[in-house]
């Protein structure tokens, strides 16, 4: 059984999209912020490439990987699903504010 969590392990390192969807599922999170987090995997793991740059720009070996990164285990920079969904902007979530709310509709009132 060893070796399976091993080789699962080592798929998961391979794979960051795979690393990526299970590291969803085990967050959970809002309606809004399930419905958000999916699209957002290009940026989340440029944010691990930069922190796999600093690690190597420390003098350390290249030794993180995508899925500690995720899981907040990494010495550079601790991702947390919350912190960025909080601080992505509003407008840029799922019902955050929409065209609706920046450009209502003009009303002729009649007197």
């Amino acid at each position: 059984m060893a070796n399976l969590n091993t080789f699962g392990n080592s798929l998961l390192d391979e794979v960051p999209e795979a690393a990526f969807s299970a590291a969803l599922q085990n967050f959970g999170g809002t309606q809004n912020q399930q419905a958000f987090f999916p699209g957002q995997f290009d940026n989340i793991h440029q944010m691990f490439l930069g922190a796999l740059g600093q690690q190597i720009q420390a003098g350390q070996d290249p030794t993180a990987s995508f899925t500690n990164f995720l899981q907040g285990q990494n010495p550079f920079v601790n991702f947390d699903f919350n912190n960025f969904f909080a601080n992505t902007p509003r407008a840029s979530r799922p019902g955050g504010l929409s065209e609706t709310f920046l450009n209502p509709r003009f009303r002729l009132l009649n007197f």
